[in-house]
């Protein structure tokens, strides 16, 4: 369940425009680096991890990137899904 604080939050990043900025600096990590798990998306652009892990939520839930199979990241050593704009190939 989400907690009111948490929806709160998530409202305030929306009307500050955060969101539409996160998503842009995922996207063209995507386009620059390749695939790349949410923490290797997180170190690149600089954002917070859990927020790129939600950016890369929500593009993929529109159909903006391509979900791939899990690998070890080479930030948290811990076997994660990659994300890429690359169809599967």
């Amino acid at each position: 369940m989400i907690q009111a604080t948490s929806i709160s939050a998530y409202r305030d990043m929306e009307e500050k425009g955060y969101l539409d900025s996160e998503r842009k600096k995922v996207l063209c990590a995507l386009e620059i680096f390749g695939r790349s798990t949410s923490a290797e998306v997180a170190k690149i652009t600089g954002i917070e991890r859990h927020h790129a892990a939600s950016r890369l939520s929500d593009l993929y839930a529109e159909g903006l990137v391509n979900k791939f199979n899990k690998r070890k990241c080479t930030v948290c050593n811990k076997k994660c899904f990659e994300f890429s704009l690359e169809s599967d190939l």
